[in-house]
C-alpha cells in the first residue's frame, strides 16, 4: 500500500476507491505524492492543459529548431 486516507463512512470510502480506479496512472502518482495541484491539472481534458512537450514553448506554440 502506498497511500491511505480515512473516510467518514464505509460507503464514502468505497465511492472514493471506485473513482480513483478510473484515474490515469499520472493522476494516481500525483495523489501518492500529495500533489493536489497536479491532480487538479490532470483532471482537465488534455487540450486544456499546458503542453509539457519539449518541442513546444510555454504558450503552446512550436519551438524553433536550431
Amino acid at each position: 500500500m502506498v497511500w491511505a486516507e480515512a473516510a467518514p463512512t464505509r460507503d464514502e470510502a468505497f465511492a472514493f476507491e471506485r473513482r480513483i480506479k478510473g484515474w490515469t496512472r499520472a493522476k494516481k502518482e500525483a495523489l501518492v505524492a500529495g500533489d493536489s495541484g497536479r491532480i487538479h491539472l490532470l483532471a482537465k481534458p488534455p487540450v486544456e492543459r499546458p503542453s509539457t512537450s519539449l518541442r513546444t514553448s510555454e504558450d503552446g506554440s512550436l519551438a524553433k529548431k536550431d
